[in-house]
């Protein structure tokens, strides 16, 4: 009967260990999965916002280049005291030298603009990624110690119920035991 008890507890334990296997299994899937889903929406929100980025520049810059400021013709504007004199109720912008060196160093602030662009997008990337990591495993050793607690919990819980059990048989025991030391010693006596 003790052993046929005991089995039966060991056969429960087992069970629930497999059982808390599979949970620990299916929440790690669960998490890998809501993990990935949430790096992909961030990857495209992080490019959408880059191209919109890109595309309010390239706009910018287009509007800058073709509007009327910097196609109208300046050279009525230039007085008759000298060239680098102005009338300025006729300004009507800078000359194509002038230009051109506004274009030049608009050219070199784009190349470093997007140089500068790319640098923070990979230290946003790298700084995303380390958090995504950080959370990771602060994910998994929560995770862990709930399922070492419940672990702790169900040992505890065994260990109570199988001293319950051996008490209970001690006293079984004892009661047959000393049933059958004064029945038979009845029973020799006579």
């Amino acid at each position: 009967m003790y052993d046929l008890k005991r089995r039966e507890l060991d056969q429960r334990a087992c069970e629930l260990q497999k059982a808390e296997e599979q949970c620990r299994r299916a929440i790690n899937v669960a998490m890998q999965r809501y993990n990935k889903l949430l790096k992909e929406e961030s990857d495209q929100k992080a490019l959408l916002k880059a191209k919109q980025t890109e595309d309010d520049n390239m706009t910018e810059i287009c509007n800058a280049i073709y509007g009327d400021f910097l196609s109208e013709n300046p050279a009525q504007a230039i007085s008759a005291f000298g060239t680098n004199r102005i009338i300025p109720d006729r300004y009507k912008g800078m000359t194509l030298e002038q230009i051109k060196d506004i274009r030049k160093s608009q050219e070199e602030q784009m190349k470093e603009r997007e140089v500068s662009d790319c640098l923070a997008r990979q230290l946003a990337r790298q700084k995303q990624e380390d958090e995504e990591w950080d959370n990771q495993l602060l994910k998994s050793s929560r995770l862990g110690l709930l399922i070492e607690r419940e672990i702790e919990r169900s040992t505890r819980e065994i260990n109570r119920k199988v001293a319950e059990k051996n008490l209970q048989l001690a006293h079984e025991q004892k009661a047959f035991q000393d049933y059958l030391n004064k029945e038979v010693s009845c029973e020799v006596v006579f």
